[in-house]
């Protein structure tokens, strides 16, 4: 069961070139309670954020048109508290997933990955967004007081 967010399923946001993974994600976390919205294209993606909001990310690092890096430099531009998880079919060593976490990601995790770890994962970058949420309307309530 995901984090309880004041009684509101976690949003969820899937941004994967290949439409078997976008389609097996979707579904696990949907079982899992989420409510998922799913895109193959990252400039669809962009335009869906503009106007919408998700808890948690998962994106894809090698895409055509506007790659993970790119894109996750925007998100953050526009986002810079948004768990984003790097998902990807390559395996990066130590360096290269300190280097993804610098550029903002919440987490790196490889396709093929257990379904258990992959639920784990984004349950805790949904519950660390709530808790900088949370720290952030703390903030805000005591400058208003």
């Amino acid at each position: 069961m995901p984090p309880d967010f004041n009684n509101k399923p976690p949003v969820l946001a899937i941004v994967d070139d290949e439409q078997s993974v976008v389609q097996f994600l979707g579904l696990l976390f949907r079982r899992s309670g989420f409510i998922v919205h799913s895109f193959t294209d990252s400039s669809l993606f962009m335009e869906w954020l503009e106007e919408n909001r998700c808890d948690t990310l998962i994106l894809d690092w090698h895409m055509p048109n506007i790659d993970g890096f790119t894109l996750l430099c925007m998100i953050h531009q526009r986002d810079p508290k948004l768990p984003v998880i790097v998902f990807s079919g390559l395996f990066f060593d130590e360096e290269e997933q300190s280097a993804i976490r610098d550029a903002g990601a919440f987490d790196y995790m490889c396709k093929g990955s257990s379904a258990a770890d992959t639920i784990d994962l984004v349950k805790r970058a949904v519950a660390y967004g709530q808790m900088e949420a949370n720290e952030d309307s703390v903030v805000r309530s005591e400058n208003v007081g």
